[in-house]
């Protein structure tokens, strides 16, 4: 799970994944329609939503932000 050793991961292109697939949620499409487009499991979706509907769209923010946000 996760990157190859050494291979950085890249931040804004995981937040984008996650509100790309809310957009997809208010379009109507079920969880896991949106899972099979993004190439994550269903419980990774799942996860999202509940996050979303929350915590908003801050708990779908870069990982970076909001380690930086707690300190």
């Amino acid at each position: 799970m996760g990157n190859p050793a050494g291979v950085p991961r890249d931040f804004e292109a995981l937040e984008k994944r996650r509100f790309q697939a809310m957009q997809m949620l208010e379009r109507g499409l079920r969880q896991a329609e949106i899972a099979r487009q993004l190439r994550v499991v269903p419980q990774t979706v799942a996860r999202w939503v509940h996050d979303y509907r929350t915590h908003g769209k801050s708990a779908l923010r870069k990982a970076e932000v909001l380690a930086a946000s707690r300190a």
